[in-house]
């Protein structure tokens, strides 16, 4: 990364991990790795609280970390640079292309060099936040991402680093949050069957759900 756009990133990461310590009373994580993975790495959690759940989880991290945020964020000529500029890609869901077909290919480009550049990136991987504390199916999305990494390095391992949030009343001031982690690490020897095939997406997308509802109070 730019040497300046690190600087404004840790900057931000700084006010805004401040911000969330001021506003919540945020307990110890459960079953963060010391020290943290290194190589491509896919940060996936619950998400029942908007734009707040992505910012508890990565600051919890050390690394720098992208994020893969739903496009109708990015209307507006400022919004569009400010969030590419800072470490976001967009991301077209149903509900924000009027029913018209979906056009991810770029940012499954983009996710897919970032993380092959040993990078990390956070995805919310229900495709939606809703305040409830169940969780919801999860999409195939970051699997897709994952299979495509070991696809073209078979001699790479992606970890998912999956968090679960369980805020004690999710508006309140002072509310207490607890955070759970878990760790999924896969490699092409790891799976049932080849890359492509889309059983394997179905089942690498089984093997992460199971693990995240295991760190969600349902």
């Amino acid at each position: 990364m730019h040497p300046f756009l690190t600087l404004i990133y840790n900057s931000l990461y700084a006010l805004v991990k401040l911000a969330l310590r001021v506003y919540y009373r945020i307990e110890p994580v459960e079953g963060l790795q010391d020290p943290e993975p290194q190589g491509p790495m896919i940060v996936l959690s619950n998400h029942p609280n908007a734009l707040i759940d992505p910012f508890l989880i990565v600051s919890r991290l050390k690394r720098p970390v992208f994020f893969l945020a739903n496009a109708s964020l990015f209307k507006g000529w400022f919004a569009n640079w400010f969030l590419n500029t800072f470490y976001c890609i967009p991301v077209e869901r149903p509900k924000d292309t009027g029913g018209k077909p979906l056009n991810n290919a770029d940012a499954f480009q983009r996710s897919r060099m970032h993380l092959l550049g040993n990078g990390a990136l956070y995805i919310a991987p229900e495709g939606t936040s809703e305040r409830e504390y169940r969780l919801r199916p999860i999409k195939t999305g970051a699997a897709r991402i994952a299979l495509d990494v070991l696809r073209d390095q078979p001699d790479r391992v992606v970890t998912f680093l999956m968090g679960g949030i369980i805020y004690q009343d999710h508006p309140a001031f002072r509310s207490r949050v607890k955070m759970r982690f878990a760790t999924l690490r896969i490699g092409l020897d790891d799976l049932p069957g080849p890359a492509t095939e889309w059983s394997t997406v179905e089942w690498l997308t089984r093997a992460i759900e199971e693990q995240m509802q295991a760190l969600v109070l349902q």
